[in-house]
């Protein structure tokens, strides 16, 4: 219900109030790679929704929809842990072995903000973004990145899945209860789980005077997390 009221009924309310104006020409929302697989979680319908809303409400005017891929960077509270044990030369494995996930430092988010906004002219379209290292990561490259600016050993531990759902069902419960926002609940697992987080910054670099700088390995040796 969070998801919902705030991607879904929060856009629908941002494009008409952008509509009343009668001034708006284009309208830049952030999305979700989540977006492209709306079955997977709430989120990632909520996110669908939302950019199904924005489309229809958009009329003329150039709706730019962004959907970056898992976002960290200081404040973050998912990835952090994992980066921080990572450091430390422990990798804990929630998803299936050969998945493959990429990754966007929210300074480079920004930066394609900041492009958008100096554009010299309107774009149209729903682009993706992330760190811009072909083929992304699995959990061994992951590894092997850790390794890299520890100098030291990464240990992977695969995560027990039985052990996952369980505290995932649990987390759902008690967040039902108390009205809680928790980390991990069944639908994040099943985000965690699919094999395929691949995306393409093309069409965007084409679009904008934008390009990444800020790869993973980069990013944890700065602790620019």
């Amino acid at each position: 219900a969070a998801f919902r009221q705030t991607n879904v009924d929060g856009s629908r309310r941002l494009m008409a109030a952008a509509q009343a104006t009668g001034q708006c020409q284009r309208f830049l929302a952030m999305s979700s790679l989540a977006a492209r697989h709306p079955d997977l979680s709430w989120y990632a319908a909520s996110k669908r929704e939302a950019e199904e809303q924005l489309l229809a409400g958009a009329g003329d005017m150039a709706l730019t929809l962004f959907r970056p891929t898992a976002v960290y960077g200081p404040g973050d509270r998912e990835l952090r842990p994992l980066f921080e044990w990572l450091l430390r030369g422990w990798l804990i494995v929630p998803g299936r072995p050969g998945s493959c996930l990429t990754f966007l430092h929210v300074e480079d988010l920004a930066a394609a903000v900041v492009s958008w906004l100096t554009a010299p002219g309107p774009i149209s379209g729903i682009f993706e973004l992330h760190d811009g290292r072909p083929g992304g990561y699995d959990w061994p490259a992951i590894a092997a990145t850790g390794e890299l600016v520890r100098q030291g050993p990464v240990r992977s531990i695969a995560a027990p899945q039985r052990l996952l759902g369980g505290i995932a069902t649990a987390n759902l419960a008690v967040s039902r209860l108390f009205g809680l926002e928790p980390m991990l609940t069944p639908s994040k697992l099943h985000e965690l789980r699919h094999p395929d987080w691949l995306c393409d910054n093309g069409p965007l670099m084409r679009a904008l005077n934008w390009a990444p700088q800020l790869q993973l390995a980069r990013a944890l040796a700065e602790r620019r997390f």
